[in-house]
């Protein structure tokens, strides 16, 4: 079923999400509670995936022309990053079904073990990440944790033959691998025995990862290996609460609650954790501070007016919808939501 299109106010979405992005919020929304994840009890995250390119593709069934191109593209997406350990691919569908039809979707077309795959219910995480609602697109996350590029992602390259996606060229592929690192870098390779954790690792799954080591029991022929291993993980969680922490505690830091929010995740994770206990010291600081409540409610209203966008199908609910936003800017103009919304009047 297509998804219902709203593009008479959508351009005001787009503006909203592009015209802030020069005022420093460059890192995307956090993956929310719209997505339905293929990875069992632990959902991904782009802050576990900060070092490496994440490329995040939003893609729908319901189009039968994009259906006969869509499995080259696929192809020519893993192809060009699938084996890639600086890269990883999401693939999101946007227009209803579940994750069964999703992966039966991907399955003729791409090896599903190379993408982290979700469902977002009713495009949620799609309007808010891109500002848009059209076919096929995708977003760019830098090493760095900004927003490289969000575009459409079914442009051909100018004149190629057979046809190439541009997406899947060299010279986009080299500018998305700059600067990109592999989340378990090690100065010797580990044993063949700890792959499907250093796996799970690599797609930021570091609950799993370490519980995938966990079943390599204590045998005394890994035990350097493992400890190795878990020091790497403890070594990012430790960094990312450091880079958190100074983030909260900077009162001119723009995307201040979403690292308030990375380190309740990581707090909620890996709480009996040294990164753990430092996560919840920095978050009870903030928790009950005016700050946190005002962003609390800027979030909730924003995400309510964002549901009911997705059923926003004639021109007096478009508009109750603009109202909504405005509304929002005014009333919470110094949060992060509410300055995604305050930018729509821009």
């Amino acid at each position: 079923m297509k998804m219902l299109s709203f593009k008479d106010w959508m351009p005001v979405i787009t503006s909203m999400f592009l015209a802030i992005l020069p005022l420093g919020a460059k890192q995307p929304p956090p993956f929310g509670e719209s997505i339905t994840w293929g990875t069992g009890k632990e959902s991904p995250t782009l802050e576990s995936l900060r070092g490496k390119s994440v490329l995040v593709v939003f893609f729908q069934s319901w189009c039968g022309i994009c259906n006969e191109w869509s499995p080259g593209f696929f192809t020519q997406m893993e192809k060009a990053y699938g084996d890639d350990p600086l890269v990883t691919l999401v693939a999101l569908k946007t227009d209803g079904g579940n994750l069964a039809d999703a992966m039966s979707y991907l399955e003729g077309r791409t090896n599903t073990d190379r993408w982290l795959v979700g469902v977002d219910d009713n495009a949620t995480y799609y309007r808010q990440a891109t500002g848009d609602d059209n076919l096929y697109m995708y977003m760019w996350v830098k090493p760095d944790g900004s927003v490289g590029a969000v575009k459409k992602a079914w442009l051909y390259s100018s004149g190629s033959d057979p046809k190439e996606f541009v997406l899947a060229m060299d010279r986009e592929r080299q500018g998305i691998l700059k600067d990109a690192k592999p989340l378990m870098s090690l100065e010797s390779p580990l044993d063949d025995a700890l792959k499907p954790a250093i796996d799970l690792a690599e797609r930021g799954l570091f609950l799993g990862a370490l519980a995938e080591v966990a079943k390599l029991g204590s045998s005394s022929d890994l035990k350097e290996d493992v400890a190795a291993f878990r020091k790497v993980i403890a070594d990012r969680l430790g960094s990312a609460v450091e880079r958190y922490t100074a983030a909260i505690d900077d009162e001119t830091n723009e995307n201040r609650y979403l690292a308030y929010l990375a380190l309740k995740r990581i707090e909620g994770d890996f709480g009996a954790s040294a990164p753990g206990q430092a996560a919840k010291t920095a978050v009870r600081i903030h928790s009950s501070a005016p700050w946190i409540s005002e962003e609390k409610e800027a979030e909730k209203d924003y995400q309510s007016i964002m549901r009911r966008a997705a059923r926003a199908d004639d021109e007096r609910s478009r508009e109750r919808i603009a109202k909504s936003l405005q509304k929002l800017a005014e009333e919470y103009p110094g949060t992060y939501y509410g300055k995604m919304a305050g930018a729509s009047k821009r």
